[in-house]
């Protein structure tokens, strides 16, 4: 069943996602859960200060302008500015630890890069979560990797 929850997730087998994510059923899905959620935001929201500051003259130098890390959220692919991990435990609420440079005219839809912290979502027969493994994996690394591919990255 895990694994179909991450296929409905990511449209990939979990073997190409290399163990990034726990799944969450739907019973289990509590105050524990929120915590989990928040703290995980938070350290997100301080390695995407950290990063951004990190990097943000390499990005420059490569005429990628504009380069910003934060924590993004959503609910149903709707950024609203209010929106905060408070609000975790609705459905169709999605974190994403979001990278992104270009012209700030351009269409914001999609970035970069991002990875996913959390996504709860609803389906027609049944809920589903997924929640990035801290206990498996490393935030941290995965951010700097996730720079230093883009970095490598020509310019589109």
């Amino acid at each position: 069943m895990g694994d179909d929850i991450i296929k409905g997730f990511y449209g990939a087998d979990k073997s190409s996602l290399p163990n990034k994510y726990m799944t969450i059923a739907p019973e289990e899905i509590n105050e524990d859960v929120k915590n989990k959620v928040m703290e995980l935001e938070i350290l997100a929201g301080a390695l995407a200060e950290r990063f951004q500051a990190r990097y943000a003259d390499q990005f420059e130098a490569q005429k990628k302008r504009n380069f910003s890390v934060w924590v993004s959220r959503d609910l149903d692919g709707d950024e609203i500015s209010t929106l905060t991990a408070d609000c975790c435990l609705e459905k169709e609420y999605r974190s994403q630890l979001a990278v992104n440079y270009n012209d700030p005219a351009e269409d914001n839809d999609f970035y970069e890069a991002t990875i996913t912290l959390w996504h709860y979502r609803r389906g027609f027969f049944r809920n589903s979560a997924a929640l990035y493994d801290e206990s498996k994996n490393d935030l941290e690394e995965d951010l700097e990797n996730t720079l230093k591919r883009l970095l490598r990255q020509k310019f589109r």
